[in-house]
């Protein structure tokens, strides 16, 4: 077909793919930051409790009180912040989860909830050292090498974009997040104009479409 009748048949094959992966649920995260001592304490076994069961009130008061007994605890910083992202208090998680990786600067999982409260404030460049600390340090993660592929993306950078995001599908992620990796990358090619590739991943991203 001509490339104008491609280019507008690709355009709504990228925007069901984006709408595909708006469907799936936000991918849960790993469990809370190990450290035995803090997780025996009746703050912590509270604050979970509360966390689990949804109860946010409850979970950001027993997150403060936890801080207080247990100020020098990466924990006790990273359960501040894991309760502000999940009330979507993006700027009050900030510093918290920094605090957490100058205390412990090789867990995994607080550099990819700090690369997470950035990217949803859309400070993409900031949130890329972030993800790639995550990755570094869990190459694994198939959700940061994603969440990297996207703050590229947002920022132009084309070729690291697609490594990433490649990077991401090759780990064989959980549905949700192959479903947001195989979207973006199916807009990543047709923002480049990359026709051919763009409807093969678009084909691909339509496979793992919600019944």
């Amino acid at each position: 077909m001509a490339w104008r009748q491609r280019r507008r048949f690709l355009w709504a094959l990228c925007t069901l793919c984006l709408m595909t992966a708006s469907l799936a649920a936000e991918p849960e995260r790993k469990d809370l930051h190990p450290n035995d001592a803090v997780k025996a304490s009746p703050e912590y076994k509270a604050f979970k409790s509360a966390r689990d069961a949804e109860d946010n009130d409850g979970m950001l008061e027993n997150a403060r009180r936890l801080l207080e007994k247990f100020p020098a605890s990466a924990l006790s910083h990273f359960a501040l912040g894991d309760a502000h992202w999940i009330l979507g208090e993006y700027e009050r998680m900030l510093p918290p989860l920094r605090r957490t990786v100058e205390l412990d600067p090789q867990d995994a999982l607080s550099w990819a909830l700090l690369g997470e409260g950035l990217f949803a404030l859309r400070r993409f460049a900031e949130a890329i050292p972030a993800f790639q600390e995550a990755t570094r340090l869990d190459p694994d993660d198939a959700m940061s090498w994603s969440r990297l592929g996207s703050a590229c993306m947002r920022l132009k950078r084309w070729p690291e974009s697609e490594a990433h995001l490649l990077k991401a599908l090759a780990l064989k992620p959980s549905l949700d997040t192959e479903r947001q990796a195989r979207g973006l990358l199916t807009t990543l090619y047709f923002r480049q104009g990359k026709a051919e590739k763009a409807e093969a991943s678009a084909l691909e991203s339509l496979k793992l479409a919600p019944d």
